[in-house]
């Protein structure tokens, strides 16, 4: 599961990618790709580029390059170290988000004369993964806010480390935890749709996307969509400039998600992911009562529309009816 950012050095433009096994790496965009200079000291989990520096974790600690130089550092001297392993490195406006997988961590400064970090702005919400968190908007002001998959759910963390649970309780406690931190998630700021793709029961790759509305809160499952699982997402345009949510398989295959010729499919147009809305669940309780559910509904595109009730009954007392 590889991370990268993009990185500019005076006129040279390139990115810099790294997956927690081997040294970082950069590729200009032609050629060959190269191992990142300046000896970076580890092998880093997560990168981000803030404040003009490059950040990078490896376990509890976090180092960051000279100003304006991401191939020169002083690891004796420029880092930062956390309580817990770091899994993902974001710019969160003012300051770096430092995500450890139950809370997250900051940091804030331009070099090491002030550069300064607090354990835990954010309590009992993390990242399970370096893939795990992306940088979106939400609402309809557009607030510029840092997506999180987190144990129990998805959160939005603000640029004053505010915390909104987006989803979570009954989709999570279906998901399998122990694969949980290779789940992605990836933005489309064209369509303001956040995608979630995480491991369901007992499958140890992505086989279950979420997509969500972030202007209103939407969401949408897809169980159904591909039989080689989705490995990674990322926000990219294409050659004419438009913007596309792509994603890899487990297999090794690249698609894109072109809402103009099937939603949310897997490469072909006959294979179209099942995406679905789905509410929270409703407890009846005493089952001698009735409610009545409504839904009003509309198909993008030229969809029929299905509604279905899933009822079930469970035993709190030994009895069912």
């Amino acid at each position: 599961l590889v991370q990268s950012v993009n990185w500019q050095q005076g006129s040279n433009k390139f990115s810099i990618y790294t997956n927690g096994t081997d040294a970082p790496w950069k590729w200009t965009g032609t050629g060959n790709a190269a191992v990142l200079g300046g000896s970076p000291p580890a092998n880093f989990t997560s990168i981000a580029v803030y404040n003009g520096a490059l950040f990078g974790s490896s376990a509890e600690t976090v180092y960051f390059s000279a100003s304006s130089d991401c191939e020169t550092y002083t690891s004796a001297r420029d880092l930062l170290t956390y309580d817990k392993t770091v899994t993902c490195l974001i710019d969160n406006g003012a300051n770096l988000a430092v995500f450890m997988d139950d809370h997250i961590g900051s940091a804030t400064g331009f070099d090491y004369l002030d550069m300064s970090k607090d354990i835990n702005v954010v309590d009992k919400v993390g990242c399970v993964g370096r893939l795990g968190a992306t940088k979106a908007f939400f609402g309809k002001n557009t607030t510029p806010v840092i997506a999180t998959i987190s144990r129990d759910g998805i959160y939005l963390i603000d640029q004053a480390f505010g915390s909104q649970k987006l989803l979570g309780d009954n989709y999570f406690e279906e998901l399998n935890q122990a694969n949980l931190s290779k789940s992605v998630l990836a933005y489309s700021k064209k369509d303001n749709l956040l995608y979630a793709a995480v491991p369901y029961g007992s499958a140890t790759e992505n086989d279950y996307l979420i997509v969500v509305d972030m202007l209103n809160g939407s969401i949408w499952p897809c169980p159904s969509i591909h039989t080689s699982s989705i490995r990674s997402m990322a926000s990219m345009k294409d050659s004419s400039g438009d913007e596309y949510i792509y994603f890899i398989d487990t297999a090794g295959y690249a698609f894109k998600f072109n809402r103009s010729t099937k939603n949310y499919h897997t490469g072909t147009a006959s294979q179209a992911i099942d995406a679905r809305f789905k509410t929270k669940r409703f407890d009846l309780k005493d089952i001698h009562q009735l409610r009545s559910p409504e839904l009003l509904a509309a198909a993008d595109g030229n969809w029929n529309v299905n509604v279905s009730i899933g009822f079930g009954l469970s035993s709190d007392d030994g009895n069912l009816g």
